[in-house]
């Protein structure tokens, strides 16, 4: 079996999923997965000339262990030097608000 990189690159390239040079939203929600995702990404990025952003929304649904996630990847896509956009709201309370 190939190495997970490698088979994200060869969908990339069959699929013509993205161009090269292009921006790339990564959404990272705060998980091991997602922390996988960036860093695949990121190590693609260098072949492909991606400019990579990281996003990430608190829902506020976690508790302290999104806090922790958050934090986590704070640093990590500073140290791979990416920008990071982190928003959040209480969607319990505006689904609450929402409701009729």
């Amino acid at each position: 079996m190939k190495p997970l990189a490698q088979q994200v690159d060869a969908a990339v390239r069959e699929h013509d999923l993205l161009q090269k040079g292009q921006k790339v939203l990564v959404a990272v929600s705060g998980g091991v997965d997602s922390m996988v995702l960036l860093n695949v990404l990121q190590r693609l990025s260098e072949s492909f000339g991606w400019k990579l952003h990281v996003a990430h929304f608190n829902h506020q649904l976690r508790g302290r262990s999104i806090q922790a996630d958050e934090m986590l990847h704070r640093p990590a896509a500073h140290r791979i030097v990416l920008s990071i956009s982190v928003q959040g709201s209480d969607v319990r309370k505006l689904a609450r608000a929402q409701k009729t």
